[in-house]
This record gives structure tokens, sequence and C-alpha cells, in this order.
């Protein structure tokens, strides 16, 4: 009788132990293609900078609605600088390597976030993911955990099937 309660009281902690492991992922819908965490964070504050291309109009609309984004979660905006220089910061920058339109890679660390993407869209869907690691309930910072991701899209087309039957 002993050995029932000692097999069940081990298979309690292997499945308390697993949902502990669980609980430390970084959860973001849809899955990325590849995540992959990485050691740091980068705190968002007030005195974080927006680093783009400010002659480009998609880039700067990009832009905004992250700004638009931090303003919804943290209750500011941040300056956004005209240079992608080594500096801190957020970095939006298209970048030709990333083949797929709506594809984008995501880099998180102690001194910057970068979001390349293969063009304006593609930054939008890196915002997008940036958005779901913020903090849920109002607040004056925000700490992004280091990762790196990439993603595009698993199909060319987007769609939707409504049955109304």
């Amino acid at each position: 009788m002993n050995l029932k309660y000692l097999f069940l009281l081990l298979a309690l902690a292997l499945i308390s132990i697993k949902s502990l492991v669980a609980q430390n992922q970084i959860g973001i819908i849809p899955q990325p293609a590849s995540l992959e965490s990485q050691k740091g964070e980068f705190k968002i504050n007030q005195k974080t900078i927006i680093y783009t291309a400010t002659n480009d109009a998609d880039l700067m609309n990009v832009a905004d609605r992250l700004n638009d984004i931090l303003k919804i979660h943290l209750g500011y905006q941040l300056k956004i600088g005209n240079t992608l220089e080594n500096k801190g910061g957020i970095r939006l920058e298209v970048d030709p390597s990333v083949t797929n339109k709506e594809g984008y890679k995501m880099q998180v660390n102690n001194q910057f976030i970068e979001i390349r993407g293969g063009s304006a869209t593609g930054l939008f869907y890196g915002i997008q993911s940036l958005r779901q690691l913020l903090p849920v309930n109002k607040a004056t910072r925000a700490v992004i955990p280091g990762l790196k991701i990439q993603d595009e899209p698993r199909f060319k087309w987007r769609g939707m099937h409504l049955d109304v039957g």
C-alpha cells in the first residue's frame, strides 16, 4: 500500500515540476518559426529611443505604431531617432537578408532590441511579437527577456473560412 502512495507522490511531483518549467517559457502567439532564449534583458523606460530611418514614411508609420502600443502599456511615448548606429534602444530596420516581405528577425539583449523585417509589414509583425512581451498591466517600465526570434508566414496567402451553415 505504501508503494502506491509513493508512486502517486512521485507522479504529482513530476507533474508540478513540468508546470513550473512551462511557466518560464516565452509565449508568443502564433508561435514563431524559431525562438531562442538568450542571457540578459532589455529595460524599456522613458529614456529609451526608437531608432529608424525617418526619411522612410513606411518605417515612420511602424515606429509611430510602436509608440502607440507603448503609450497603452507604459503610459508614455518614446523619442524617435534618425540613425541606426550601434546605440542602445529599439532599432527598426528593413533588412534585405530577410527574404520574405512579411518575415522578421528580433534580437533582445542588454543593450538593445533590434527588429529587422523584410519590409515595413515584416517590422509590423515583429512589433506585434514585442507587444506580447510587454506587461499586461500599465507599468512605468518594461523588462523584455533576452531572446532571438526568426519568423515568417508558413503560407503565401492569408484567408478565412466562414461556415455559416
